[in-house]
């Protein structure tokens, strides 16, 4: 394991419980997708291969459309999640750095040009995403 890796896994205690959220839902989203196709097999077997009408299936259709809203509600809930989970480590992240650079004293800072510092610290940490 690299030492990037290690670095970011003890930054997920920050934000342990809305990454825990986010999976969660995320897998809920996902049983009720496999729910949906199963309800949309029941619309299909329904009318093509029993001959039923689209009115003997609207419940199944129905149920179709409920669980896709539920599941566009889980799913923005779950982005929100992992959006603030990542805004917090980041946010954690630049304040360490600029705890370290102070901690570094003003010779050190005064040696650097400190737009480049800047570009550094802001690319550095936006870049631990990709």
């Amino acid at each position: 394991m690299t030492q990037t890796v290690r670095f970011l896994k003890q930054q997920k205690s920050q934000s342990a419980s809305l990454i825990r959220l986010s999976v969660m839902t995320g897998g809920i989203s996902g049983l009720l997708l496999i729910l949906q196709a199963w309800a949309l097999a029941n619309v299909v077997n329904g009318v093509i291969f029993l001959n039923q009408s689209l009115t003997d299936v609207m419940h199944w259709m129905w149920t179709i459309l409920m669980l896709l809203i539920i599941r566009a509600g889980l799913t923005y809930f779950s982005e929100q999640w992992s959006f603030i989970a990542a805004s917090r480590i980041k946010q954690s992240m630049r304040e360490r750095l600029i705890q370290q650079l102070s901690s570094l004293g003003l010779g050190y800072l005064s040696q650097s040009r400190s737009g480049e510092m800047a570009t550094v610290i802001t690319e550095g940490v936006e870049g631990l995403q990709d």
